[in-house]
């Protein structure tokens, strides 16, 4: 008798603590933050009407009454995807760990007792915080497709749900248990890979109207660029007359004045940043490059880019896009470099159109602290502090796929030169 009212003790105080530790963690994750005081009165209020629930009905329709409280006092707006999102990640997980842990013991045939049912408790507690708190399985949510992931999560939720279901009303059954169990398993992959899928055609989406943008911008960018040319090959003649007729008349401050306006304009870089990249007609390609450019520009980085032969369409779309890639993080390290080196730094680069064959070069000075080429390749190698470092690493990875794709690098001098060549036949 006295074991039995251990027990039932037990139990009652593993129910308020298993709901307290739920609420505990999605205060969190929360967006919507109120007094500790408001807090501390809805925990009173709720925690003993959940706790005869979840005795009496159980814990699913328990946790169905709390993540419902929690929505409608916690949400920020009337519909609030983020929130109830929230509260049914902390509930899918917790079925999932629940669902674990009865497989385990169900399998392993683990008779309950008191101290077990503390370590298991223990261990879930502590499974479910590092999963909340120390993965980005939330982040998704506050993010462009939000919405597409909290579809994801309902349905997961359901799935676990089901599992649950399963796990307390078809104990017996453990083959049917196992087989419905790697279906829902099956069916969740299934959600992860369409949400996934989903997520990068919204990425494309976007991507592609941002090229379309730049298309616009870029043929502008051309007609102004030899416009440009033109003009300051007929201004300098213009001012050598001037300058002719100013010395006849010996008006040195005409002279002065002419040398000065001719110079400021005329030698601006930012007039002549993107010389020949008119020759440079596949878009995507143009595209990156423009970008790279003005960003080394904005950044008063020194640098020289050269294309003097027509560079055509690149290879197929699939190739194309991890060409791209390639070039985008050469770019980027290069303009890190730079910015590290501040002084003495310049960045030249070139693209060089044979028959069959792209070449793709670029140069930058940075600070040669002895490191290997191999080192640098290092999957979170990097100079700079907050940075991922995944640079050569991920250039690396991208090459594998390609036979047709050449990746060089060179350390000499204090230049560092990538260097890239591509078969397009």
């Amino acid at each position: 008798m006295k074991n039995t009212a251990m027990w039932e003790y037990f139990y009652l105080m593993n129910v308020i603590i298993g709901i307290s530790f739920g609420y505990w963690i999605f205060l969190k994750v929360a967006l919507k933050r109120r007094s500790p005081k408001a807090n501390m009165l809805y925990f009173c209020f709720t925690i003993p009407v959940l706790t005869l629930v979840y005795i009496s009905w159980g814990n699913v329709l328990e946790q169905f009454i709390e993540i419902t409280l929690l929505y409608l006092i916690y949400r920020k707006r009337p519909k609030d995807h983020q929130t109830l999102g929230r509260l049914l990640i902390i509930g899918s997980i917790s079925y999932m760990v629940e669902s674990l842990m009865f497989l385990i013991t169900f399998s392993f045939g683990i008779e309950y007792s008191i101290v077990q049912m503390i370590f298991f408790d223990i261990v879930a507690y502590v499974a479910i915080y590092l999963t909340i708190m120390k993965t980005p399985i939330i982040r998704p949510l506050d993010q462009e497709n939000g919405k597409v992931y909290f579809g994801l999560m309902v349905y997961i939720y359901m799935t676990f749900l089901g599992i649950n279901y399963m796990v307390y009303f078809i104990k017996s059954e453990m083959v049917a248990f196992l087989i419905l169990m790697l279906f829902f398993t099956v069916q969740l992959f299934f959600a992860i890979y369409l949400y996934l899928t989903i997520q990068k055609l919204a990425k494309d989406k976007v991507f592609l109207q941002q090229l379309d943008n730049l298309k616009i911008y870029t043929k502008q960018l051309e007609i102004n660029q030899k416009n440009l040319c033109k003009f300051k090959h007929d201004y300098r003649n213009m001012l050598i007359s001037l300058q002719l007729s100013a010395q006849d008349r010996h008006d040195k401050e005409l002279i002065a004045r002419l040398k000065k306006y001719s110079n400021f304009y005329l030698d601006n870089k930012g007039l002549w940043q993107f010389n020949n990249i008119d020759n440079v007609r596949d878009d995507l390609l143009k595209s990156l490059l423009i970008s790279k450019l003005n960003i080394m520009f904005q950044q008063n980085i020194e640098n020289t880019f050269e294309c003097q032969t027509l560079v055509e369409q690149l290879p197929a779309k699939d190739i194309t896009f991890d060409i791209i890639r390639i070039l985008g993080i050469a770019y980027d390290n290069a303009i890190e470099a730079s910015l590290i080196l501040k002084n003495g730094a310049k960045v030249k680069s070139m693209v060089y159109s044979k028959e069959g064959e792209l070449e793709f070069e670029i140069k930058n000075r940075f600070n040669d602290t002895g490191k290997s080429i191999l080192e640098l390749k290092k999957l979170g190698f990097t100079t700079k502090k907050g940075h991922s470092g995944l640079g050569l690493a991920n250039i690396e990875d991208i090459k594998k796929k390609y036979d047709a794709i050449l990746v060089e690098y060179h350390i000499f001098d204090g230049w560092f030169t990538f260097y890239m060549s591509v078969r397009v036949k």
